[in-house]
């Protein structure tokens, strides 16, 4: 059980370090880079699959692909260029997309499922405000190619040489595409899950801090009423009665009874005093 502990915390702080910590990079940052760790993953299997196939030109392809992506993930990743590997990894993506589809059998190849599965990543690595760019770019390069398919057939190359090929090649392309989505949609859920969980811890620090903060106000505002009160009122009774005291006979009377007074005065005073002291340690 130990032992299953420490190797999923193992790969977990791997992951992170592959992905990078949220304190230095932003979400969407994290999200390109697991993106782009995902898809070297995808790309090397699909390498090796073109080879057994025959496909050079997009066996040719993967490996510029690869090359790419690993430039893209060190610059997302380290030097922290999240816009500017956001827009290449995009360009790129189309590019792919296009070659492939022009040198892997156009309609009757892979590069439809890989349509939707780009457009997927898109979204989820990308801006809000930029949904509706990659959504139109999407729907038009789509049509134009299966158009290009359709009215030229000519252009299309690398036609499987038999159909255990396109099999192979289809099924693969599926399976991964489904994975692919798959680890993205867990990986981006998991942050959703802890971008949550953070937002509620802060929601309960601000609650708490906002109810010390009005217990504060309170002990003031008490403070300052004992201060403006009690305090006030207990000095004004000790100036009265030294007023009554007559210093050149302080044994009469009315003097004696004066210096009652400010005792009593001052033994109130000094309660209100202890008070305000107790208040302002809790």
């Amino acid at each position: 059980m130990n032992s299953y502990q420490v190797r999923g915390g193992s790969a977990a702080d791997v992951w992170k370090q592959l992905v990078g910590h949220h304190k230095k990079l932003s979400s969407n940052n994290r999200v390109l880079n697991a993106v782009l760790i995902i898809s070297i993953g995808f790309l090397i299997p699909s390498t090796l699959i073109n080879l057994l196939t025959l496909l050079i030109a997009p066996l040719i392809i993967n490996l510029v692909l690869i090359t790419i992506v690993c430039i893209i993930y060190y610059y997302s990743r380290f030097k922290k260029k999240y816009k500017a590997g956001l827009l290449v990894y995009a360009f790129c993506s189309y590019g792919a997309l296009a070659t492939t589809f022009f040198y892997n059998a156009g309609i009757n190849g892979p590069a439809l499922f890989l349509f939707f599965l780009t457009f997927h990543l898109l979204i989820a690595i990308s801006p809000k405000k930029q949904h509706l760019i990659w959504t139109i770019t999407h729907m038009v390069m789509g049509f134009l190619l299966m158009s290009a398919d359709f009215f030229y057939p000519q252009l299309i190359q690398a036609k499987y040489p038999n159909y255990e090929s396109r099999f192979l090649d289809l099924s693969f392309t599926y399976v991964i595409s489904l994975l692919f989505v798959y680890l993205i949609t867990i990986h981006l859920r998991r942050n959703y899950e802890k971008e949550k969980n953070t937002a509620k811890k802060r929601a309960k620090m601000m609650k708490l801090r906002s109810v010390i903060i009005s217990r504060q106000n309170d002990q003031l505002k008490k403070i300052a009423w004992l201060q403006s009160h009690k305090v006030r009122g207990q000095v004004a009774t000790i100036l009265g009665l030294a007023e009554l005291i007559d210093f050149e006979n302080p044994s009469e009377f009315s003097s004696m009874e004066a210096i009652k007074g400010i005792k009593s005065a001052t033994e109130e005073l000094d309660k209100v005093i202890r008070e305000i002291d107790s208040l302002t340690r809790d």
